[in-house]
């Protein structure tokens, strides 16, 4: 019974590591790739064909992620901010579900 116990641990635990590391990869590419750009109104005006209005452009946020040119267009794709909280709930259920298979283990064992 404490092999399966410890099964259920160890694919916890690969699941969690696996998880957190898609995470922050997802984060590092689309900090590196989306948002941080030497010269916005230059990325606006080549890259996207928009004006650069410095009134209402906003400035880029870790969370949620925007960087905008101008009020009505933003060079952040859409996928990326609902992508963030997929990936963090799945993460999060993950480490809950590896706690809760080593508590449950360490119940199962103190009882033998």
């Amino acid at each position: 019974m404490s092999a399966r116990h410890d099964r259920a641990v160890r694919l916890s635990a690969y699941a969690t590591l696996w998880s957190f590391l898609v995470f922050g990869v997802f984060w590092y590419m689309a900090a590196v790739l989306f948002t941080f750009n030497y010269d916005v109104s230059e990325t606006c005006t080549l890259s996207h064909d928009q004006t650069y209005d410095p009134e209402t452009a906003e400035v880029s946020s870790s969370f949620p992620f925007r960087n905008t040119c101008s009020s009505d267009f933003d060079m952040m794709p859409t996928f990326v901010n609902p992508t963030f909280v997929v990936l963090g709930a799945l993460a999060l259920l993950s480490l809950a579900s590896l706690i809760g298979a080593a508590v449950h283990r360490n119940r199962v064992l103190t009882r033998s």
